[in-house]
């Protein structure tokens, strides 16, 4: 039989024209064992492994799709999905040696590819997968599309920009969970906490990661911590998974929950290479959940060493401090003044009395310049004095006490006095005249 793009299969007696791969089996005796009629589970897989690797065109196939579940490994073989359509699915893997020349940077999670290689059953896991030793990007896929759109509605409303992030406490005391309960993402975050803090309190709201009930379970979550049970950190998160299992972190209104959130918010989600919108959403992205967690806390053991050095280098400093004031109590206690003490107001005696002696000579002088100003003043004020003109023949007459000015202050018969140089007198007007 055949299929849309070409590929033969054949079944049946269409499989005599190649080695029967059962024969391979048949002088199988394996010892202790009783003789059963018919393949183990083993042969079975290995039976078909060899009807596929027998098979011209599965050893020469090309096949396209969208990425999923991209995980490099450690090694250097590259494991992935490509998937038609949520029902049609292949797993592959390109090993590290086609890896190098086959494998293209601008193939990603959600992106669509060509790949070229052979089919093969996977014995142990019972499986068939595409051995890639090509893979080149057809375009962008709908799952990356959607992303890359929402993703710029956001940046747009400002929820990843940095300057809206919220920096994380240096050392929370108690941190809240939006995870599910019976994931591994939550006992490798638990691991990791007791290891670094374990006096740190944590509190665990249990939520779907994965399906359609989870993205408003995450936002109840963020909810909860922000309204009925404050804490210092919220960490959102979950294990690896294809961009499918990790999509309900991609949602507009989780993304607003956590940019809105007044308590900040680390998100782990998935492995290294996954990003999410709740990742840019968050004040912190941590590339997996345990990382997520070395980030909420110190290392209690590191921050004992550095404890441990400070300790050190304060007392180093303090014993180099007293060793000093050691020594310049010693070289005090052996100065001169120490033991002749009244040699310390010698200098001070011989300043007093040059002060003085300044005092004094200063008094001397401003005295005697405040005697020369009285002089000064007192002739100026003699010769101003009334008593000097009525020495040259003047007098000074008064009535009732005032002295008289002018002639109409004065009348026939007025008594007045008379005030000379020498002594007063006493007259009566008799007659008066004015000048002019």
């Amino acid at each position: 039989m055949t299929n849309d793009n070409n590929l033969e299969f054949y079944f049946g007696d269409d499989t005599e024209e190649f080695d029967d791969p059962a024969d391979r089996f048949e002088e199988d005796d394996r010892s202790g064992e009783p003789s059963i009629d018919g393949f183990s589970v083993t042969q079975l897989n290995g039976y078909i492994k060899n009807l596929m690797d027998c098979h011209p065109q599965l050893s020469d196939v090309t096949v396209w799709g969208e990425i999923s579940n991209l995980r490099p490994n450690r090694s250097g073989h590259i494991y992935f999905t490509l998937k038609e359509n949520d029902d049609s699915v292949i797993k592959a893997v390109m090993f590290r040696r086609d890896a190098a020349s086959g494998w293209s940077n601008e193939l990603f999670e959600g992106a669509k590819a060509l790949v070229h290689g052979r089919v093969e059953l996977y014995i142990k896991g019972g499986y068939h997968q595409i051995i890639c030793d090509s893979a080149t990007p057809l375009g962008v896929g709908s799952w990356f599309a959607a992303f890359e759109r929402l993703k710029r509605k956001l940046w747009d409303a400002g929820l990843l920009r940095a300057e809206t992030k919220k920096p994380i406490p240096k050392y929370p005391r108690r941190i809240g969970i939006v995870t599910s309960p019976t994931g591994a993402a939550l006992r490798d975050m638990m691991n990791v906490f007791s290891r670094r803090s374990p006096a740190t309190e944590l509190y665990i709201y249990p939520a779907a990661v994965q399906g359609a009930e989870a993205t408003a379970q995450l936002i109840a979550g963020i909810e909860f911590f922000n309204s009925d049970f404050p804490v210092d950190v919220i960490i959102i998160g979950r294990g690896g998974g294809s961009i499918e299992d990790l999509w309900c972190f991609n949602d507009e209104g989780l993304a607003y929950a956590v940019s809105k959130s007044e308590i900040p918010v680390i998100s782990g989600v998935g492995h290294e290479i996954d990003t999410t919108i709740c990742d840019l959403a968050a004040d912190l992205r941590a590339p997996t959940p345990s990382a997520a967690a070395e980030l909420a806390v110190p290392d209690g053991s590191e921050l004992a060493k550095r404890l441990e050095n400070q300790r050190l280098r304060l007392g180093a400093a303090m014993t180099r401090e007293l060793t000093y004031l050691r020594q310049r109590l010693e070289n005090a206690k052996s100065n001169r003044i120490f033991r002749l003490p009244e040699r310390l107001y010698d200098e001070l005696s011989i300043s007093l009395d040059n002060y003085a002696e300044r005092l004094h000579r200063t008094a001397e002088n401003l005295i005697s310049a405040k005697r020369s100003e009285c002089a000064s003043i007192a002739g100026r004020l003699d010769a101003l004095s009334p008593l000097k003109i009525l020495g040259r023949g003047y007098g000074l007459i008064t009535a009732d006490g005032d002295t008289v000015h002018s002639i109409d202050q004065l009348s026939d018969g007025d008594r007045v006095g008379i005030r000379l140089s020498d002594g007063e007198a006493e007259a009566e007007i008799t007659s008066t005249r004015k000048f002019g």
